[in-house]
């Protein structure tokens, strides 16, 4: 079986699909830095940092914004530093 470069390796992610690719650059991702803790500790914090938001929000505290208020946001944050239309 002949090595496997960086070249062979890109070739042949690209023939899978697109969510295939996410997860795998999202595992590449998560790769490049240790998780401090393990994968029960961080699902335990994420649990608690979600319900801690919900209970913000439930009180009054934070506000909801809009998926349009959030896309316009992003778009027109994204025009200005590359100065290229966003389409959504």
């Amino acid at each position: 079986m002949p090595p496997i470069t960086l070249d062979s390796l890109l070739e042949q992610a690209l023939t899978l699909s697109v969510r295939d690719r996410e997860l795998l650059a999202n595992r590449l991702y998560v790769s490049l830095e240790p998780a401090e803790g393990t994968p029960e500790e961080i699902a335990a914090a994420w649990h608690q940092e979600i319900h801690d938001r919900l209970d913000q929000y439930d009180r009054g505290e934070v506000k909801g914004i809009t998926a349009d208020v959030v896309f316009a946001e992003l778009t027109a944050r994204l025009a200005l530093r590359k100065k290229i239309e966003v389409r959504w």
